[in-house]
This record gives structure tokens, sequence and C-alpha cells, in this order.
């Protein structure tokens, strides 16, 4: 091929060269063996002698591989029989070749005559088919296989790297002849019975030559071991081979970064690495190594049309190679610096498409050569399915759970007597929904309803199902039903919905007054209750069936007295999957392994519970975790609560907020901490209202010796403090929020914050004897 056209010649007739004395054919014709050696015995036979063939090719020729193309069963499309060179060049070779493709094979078949491609630069095709999966220059000849009466394939042959001049006469001479004797072989076994089509998968021979000395394919990879033939292909397709496997195990696009860095950069010696996708016209770096923060920041978010060489490479589908510094300056004025001196920029794609790109720098000079290129593009092809699965995969999961926490209610306790909290945490390893929910409800004469549930299974159907199971159970409760009777309700209700679904359920009802707690389960795990004394307990239930299954006999509930600082744990089976097959048990371990004196902070003892069991491995199923804890009636002491509302983009409520503050806390006799959590309403509700977008919820709750302060919004980032340094001027500069969180940490006795249904809830206690200018 010159300037991206294919040349074709005619062969001469004569004499080529004799097939060996080691080819039985050679010796007694097919006869010798078909004879004796029917089916698949007779295929192994002719693909030996066509091995021993390409074998003798390579060289002669001082190719780098040749294959047999025969023509397929259905005699439509070619297809390779015996492949011989070394890897990883032979891999990257078209598997099937049809008549009217624009190759040099095609071409040789079409016309019957032998075609040369010399020097293929698969940058500079006119024709991207041509390119295929090879991205390096390379050299083809091809000569067609016929018979006496029919034309079975051809034999092609590949230089790499590409010949400096054309294939001389007499090597083109050599080839013609040899695919005429091997054609006249194919149908000499045709006669006597063995099929001349190719198989279903190729044969492939390793013929290992030493690489030319003057190819200049040197690396801190492939410089190792040159002089022993074999040595560096097959230590590349180590790399591919393990780059396969361990892609094949990654779930998330940190699992893809850190299989790129242990697989391609660290194999490859390369000093830095980037991996980036492509997202709205625009470059997000997924992951890097190696790179300082300004290339880092000037490569995140940077557009495509811009002339960089990640914009190269994601806009043409092209990938860019520079030995040098200099060569990389001439191919993109944009290219960021970091003192590189070459680099490999590959795209991925996905689709056809290029969705995103990986590039190797080093600091040092460095030619990439044919092997390296051919490894690149293997590796390219995995890697780009590998990221676009593991981004979509973020993505699947990240809707699951926000759909998720948006069915979900906020955990507060509406009444002054019970302070709860919740937590919910999505299964590790699927991307679909969950059925498990709690609800905390306001009931008449200061009572108040506390729920935990799961519907079986993972999917859409169960999400909807547990958002009309919830409405169910809320509405049977305000209408004042018992709880045995809210659940026998809420099964009917399922039933009648004929989805196949059932659901399991645990209903409290708790009389603030007195402290009598109503409990009824539908086949779900009792309550734990953690007695002020230190003792954990199980609730003994009745047995009842879950939701939604036809039962003849009523619902029963017990009735229990719970004391002062009593804490009631509700949760579903996924907390403790882990565990063992009975779930009781495994809560009850779970809860008596946490610190001490977990009932005096439902919060702190709810994270303690995640985080235990996130410590536990992936997990197969949701896990939900609703805690009450009673605080009892004691006169002046028992807890006063008031709630607030703030709607979205308010900023001029922030003053209205600031004066609900105070003026509950002058009420309540905690007048001395009034000014420091007006400064951190100001704070907290100011940054929900920029950032999360929605309205905001105060929820204030004073005790005896101190208040505390509860900010709900729609917002699922937690906030973080960020404090000025001095060794750090540039992330200083570019800091933007947090700086208010440093001070209000340095104010308050603790603070923290935990997910709440659809978003977050940020919580702040300060003591009633605190000094703030102390």
């Amino acid at each position: 091929m010159r300037d991206g056209r294919e040349v074709g010649r005619m062969t001469r007739p004569g004499e080529g060269p004799r097939f060996g004395r080691n080819c039985r054919l050679a010796q007694g014709g097919a006869a010798a063996w078909t004879s004796a050696d029917p089916g698949e015995a007779a295929l192994r036979g002719r693909d030996t002698f066509i091995a021993d063939v390409l074998r003798r090719t390579i060289e002669r020729l001082g190719a780098h591989s040749a294959i047999a193309y025969l023509l397929e069963v259905q005699a439509e499309n070619l297809r390779p029989a015996v492949v011989s060179g070394a890897p990883p060049v032979i891999f990257t070779l078209p598997d099937v070749i049809r008549p009217d493709d624009p190759f040099a094979s095609a071409e040789a078949f079409r016309t019957g005559r032998f075609v040369e491609a010399p020097n293929l630069d698969p940058a500079r095709l006119a024709d991207p088919r041509l390119a295929l999966g090879v991205n390096f220059p390379y050299t083809v000849a091809s000569v067609p296989l016929d018979g006496r009466c029919r034309r079975f394939g051809v034999l092609t042959v590949v230089w790499v790297p590409p010949r400096t001049a054309p294939v001389p006469q007499d090597e083109g001479q050599w080839l013609s002849d040899t695919g005429a004797q091997l054609g006249a072989v194919l149908q000499d076994l045709t006669d006597h019975g063995v099929p001349p089509q190719a198989g279903p998968m190729p044969v492939l021979v390793p013929v290992f030559r030493p690489p030319p000395a003057d190819t200049g394919e040197t690396g801190r990879t492939g410089s190792r071991l040159p002089q022993l033939p074999g040595a560096r292909a097959l230590t590349y397709m180590y790399q591919v081979h393990k780059l396969a496997a361990a892609l094949s195990r990654a779930v998330t696009v940190t699992d893809v970064v850190e299989t790129v860095q242990q697989r391609v950069a660290v194999a490859f010696g390369a000093d830095a690495f980037v991996l980036g996708y492509e997202s709205g016209g625009r470059l997000w770096l997924a992951g890097h190594s190696g790179l300082s923060r300004e290339t880092v920041r000037q490569l995140h978010g940077s557009g495509l049309s811009v002339d960089t060489p990640a914009g190269r490479v994601l806009r043409t589908g092209e990938p860019l190679y520079a030995d040098s510094r200099e060569e990389l300056t001439s191919a993109c004025r944009e290219a960021v610096g970091d003192g590189m001196e070459a680099c490999a920029w590959v795209p991925l794609t996905a689709d056809g498409r290029p969705v995103a790109a990986c590039a190797l720098e080093f600091r040092r000079p460095r030619r990439f050569g044919s092997e390296d290129r051919a490894v690149l593009a293997m590796m390219a092809g995995l890697l780009g399915l590998a990221l676009e699965r593991a981004r979509l995969g973020e993505q699947q999961r990240a809707l699951a759970r926000s759909l998720q926490h948006r069915l979900l209610p906020p955990a507060h306790s509406p009444v002054p007597q019970v302070t709860t909290t919740a937590r919910y945490l999505p299964a590790s390893n699927t991307a679909e929904l969950g059925g498990d929910w709690y609800d905390v409800i306001e009931l008449p004469q200061g009572q108040v309803g506390l729920v935990i549930g799961d519907v079986e299974g993972h999917s859409v159907e169960s999400t909807v199902i547990m958002g009309q199971l919830r409405s169910a159970v809320r509405a049977y409760a305000c209408e004042g039903h018992t709880s045995a009777t809210v659940l026998e309700r809420s099964s009917r209700l399922l039933e009648a919905l004929d989805t196949g679904l059932m659901a399991t359920c645990c209903f409290v009802r708790l009389d603030t007054a007195t402290g009598t707690a109503e409990i009824a389960s539908a086949g779900h795990p009792p309550p734990l209750l953690h007695c002020p004394g230190g003792d954990t307990v199980v609730v003994e239930l009745p047995t009842n069936v879950p939701l939604g299954i036809p039962n003849p006999e009523s619902y029963r509930a017990v009735e229990v007295t719970l004391s002062a600082g009593t804490l009631l744990m509700l949760y579903t089976d996924g907390l403790t999957e882990r565990s063992g097959p009975d779930p009781v048990s495994g809560a009850h371990a779970l809860f008596a392994s946490l610190s001490p004196g977990p009932a005096d902070q439902p919060d702190g003892l709810a994270d303690q519970l995640l985080s235990r069991i996130q410590g536990f491995g992936p997990r197969h199923d949701d896990a939900a975790v609703l805690l009450a804890r009673y605080e009892g009636v004691h006169g002046d002491r028992s807890p006063r609560v008031s709630h607030h509302r703030v709607h979205r983009h308010d900023l001029g409520a922030v003053r209205g907020a600031r004066r609900f503050v105070r003026d509950n806390l002058e009420a309540w006799g905690l007048g001395s901490v009034s000014d420091v959590f007006q400064l951190i309403t100001s704070e907290v509700v100011t940054n929900a209202l920029i950032h999360a977008d929605s309205d905001v919820e105060l929820h204030l709750r004073g005790y005896a010796d101190h208040a505390r302060l509860d900010v709900r919004d729609s917002g699922s980032t937690p906030p973080v403090p960020s404090s000025i340094t001095q060794r750090d001027e540039d992330a200083n500069s570019r800091a933007e929020h947090g700086r208010g969180l440093v001070i209000v940490e340095s104010l308050v006795s603790q603070w923290g914050t935990f997910p709440s249904g659809s978003g977050k809830t940020v919580w702040f206690e300060l003591s009633a004897d605190t000094n703030p200018a102390a």
C-alpha cells in the first residue's frame, strides 16, 4: 500500500521451492495418511503440514508472522486456519476477512495475484477499517492458494516492524510459488476427503525470532533479555493476561484505576499515568499518579476541543505516541508539562467509540515499538469496557441509593420523651433497589409509633411495595389501631395488591406518659432492649406470619414497660447477615460488642453499628436500624423539644432561625449557651440553604444540663471542616467551604453528621456550663 492505496502485481510463472522431506505429503501424497486417519486426525495432519510451511516462510523471508486464511464452512469469508509467529502481534490480526474488505489478503483472494502493502501506518490510512485492532506500522504481502479447480484461500505474511523497501522480486516469486504448491496440496487433500475449510478456532504455532538490532524498541520492560527469542513477547502477554484477570474482578472505578496502576503503568515502567473519561465534551480524571497538582488541575475538566493529547485522542480515536518532548509539542500545541519526555496516549473504546483515554508518561525519552503498541492496543480494549462497566455500575448504585433515601423519612421523634435516630445501608454488591424501611410516627395523646420493615427482593417492585406499605402502616397507626391490628390490616392490603411478594415488619406503639410499649411483629426479628443497668435483652414476641401471607388467625402483640433511659433497637436481618443463620443472636452479639454506655448517645451507637458491619466485607442485603431512647417523665428534668422550618433559598429567614433558637433556650433556662447556638445556627443553616437546594428543618432539644440542635437538609455530602494552613498557600486560596465549621467545632462539646431519609442531619451539643470565652 502506497499513499493509502493497495498496490498489486501479477507474479511470473516459475518453479517454487520444494517442500522438505519431513512433510508427510511430500513423501507419499495425501493418500498416505488420510485413508488411515479419517476425520479429526486428517485435519490435524493438514494443519501440521500448513504450520511447517508457515514456519519455513517466516525463516526464508525474515517475517514476523505468517497466516493461512481459508474459506469458512459457509464459503463466504476467510478465517485463519493456522497462524505462526510470535505474540503479541499475532493476537491483533483480523480473525474474519470478507472478500470485499480493503485488506491485502482480500485483494489477493479477489484477484488471484500477489498483493503487497508496504509500510502500513494505521495513523495515516485513508480507510479506517485498515487499522482494525493494529495501531503500529507493518508490512503485509499475500498470495492466493489456488487448486486445480478452486481457490481455497490466501497465504499472508506480516513484517513487524515494516520493511524499509518493497519485497524484492525474487522473494515475491518465492512466496507466490509457495502459495501455488500449498494450493495444490490442499486440492490433493480435498480429493481424498479432507475438508479444506477453516475451523472455528485457528491453530497457533509459536515461532520466535530475535528482534532486529536497529528497531529502536527499547524500554525498561522490553529491554530485558533481548538475546532470548520470545522472552519479550511472552513477558508482554503475561501482563495482558494478568490485566484481563484483574479487570474481571473490578467492580468500581477505583478498582479499575488501581488495576491500571499495577498492571499497566508499573508493567511499562511509567513514571506517571492518567486515566480519564469523556463527559459533556470534557475530560474528567478517574485516577492518576505521579503528576503535579498543577498538571492535574489543568487536565481535570479540560475541553476536548483544545489541542491537548487527551483532546486529540478522544476526538480522533487514534493513539498518540511521542518518543520525546519535542515530538509531543509538535503534535499538540497545548500539551501540559510536568517534565515528562515521552508519553503514550491511547483511546479506550466502548461500542465502537472512544469513551476514555489512558496515558503513560516517562521522564526519559523512550521509543514505542510495535510490540509496545500492540500490547497497549489490547490493554486499551480491555480497559474501555471495564471502565464503562464500572461507571455504569456506580451510576446505577447511586441512583438506587438516591431513590431509596428519598423514600425514607427523617428519624426525629416528634415528642420530647423519646430520642430517635436511624441508619440505612444499601447492599454493596448490587445496584438494585431494596425494600428495607423505617418510620417514626407521632400519634395522639403523647404516643409515638416506631416501625421497621423489609420487603423481600431487590427490585423496583420491592421499593414500590415498600413505599405503599410505609404509607399504609402510618395511616392505620394514625387511625388509633393497636399494633396487632395495624399489621393485620397492612397484611390484607399487601395480599390484595397481588404482587406475590411478602414483607416482614415490627411495629411499636410507645406511650410516653407510662413507658408502656405495645409490640407486634409480622415475621420480623424481635427488638432488643438495652436497660439502664447495662443488660441487653431480647423481647419475646408471639409468632405471626409475614405480611402478605393469608392467615386465618389474628395477629398478636405483647406489652413491655420501659424504664427511663432504656434504649430500644429495631433492625432488619441485613444488619446481621454475616453473623450466622440466627439474626437475633447475631444482633445481640453485635450490640454487646459495642463500647460501654451506648444508651447515652443513640447517634454514636448507630455509627458504631454501621462501622462494624461495613468492616465485614461485601454485603448482599440492605440493612436498616432504628434506635429509640425512652427519656421518661421527670418533671422539670424532662427534655423539651421544638421544631422550626426554613424554606429553600430564603437566606433572610436565617435571622428567624436564630431567634427561634434564642427564644427557646432562654425559655428553657439555657440562656448561657444561646449565643453559641445562634452562631452555629447562622453557619449551618446558611450552608444548607446555599448548597443543599432544599428546605431546612431545625430540631432543638433542651435537657437539664445541655442542649442539642439537629439541622436537616436534602444534601447528601457531609460537611468537612477545612482549616487554614501556613504550608499550603495554593490550597488555601482554592478552599471555599468549611472555614466556619472549624470555628463551630472549637465551640461545641461534640458534633456529628449522619444520613437521614433523603438527606443528612448535622447535630451539635453544648453543655450548659460551657463558657465560650474560656
